[in-house]
């Protein structure tokens, strides 16, 4: 994986795989996870999914990580929430009840 290549397609708006919907599987399989009220769900290489939202509606917990920086701020932007900024495991991670996004390479 080239970071510079995913980088570079965030800044021009080239996210052709990003989905203006939940994804429709995740909708149909979700009961399959049996999950809890306020289990956690781990989303590597998020994007800005609107899947997050949803689970978060569900009553979820969300941990996501993200190469671009851009594509986190976009998410809480699209979402109206203003996220905490820190440092954890060494990254930066985005943070809001509920939802904790780490800016990073997942496969690192």
């Amino acid at each position: 994986m080239e970071p510079d290549f995913w980088h570079k397609r965030w800044q021009a708006k080239q996210i052709g795989w990003h989905q203006d919907e939940v994804n429709p599987l995740l909708l149909r399989h979700v009961d399959a996870l049996g999950l809890t009220q306020a289990a956690r769900v781990f989303l590597p290489l998020c994007g800005k999914t609107l899947d997050i939202p949803w689970l978060l509606q569900c009553g979820w917990h969300v941990v996501a990580i993200e190469l671009s920086e851009t594509a986190v701020k976009e998410l809480y932007e699209e979402m109206g929430v203003e996220p905490q900024l820190g440092i954890e495991q060494g990254m930066p991670c985005y943070s809001a009840p509920g939802l904790r996004v780490y800016v990073g390479d997942f496969f690192d």
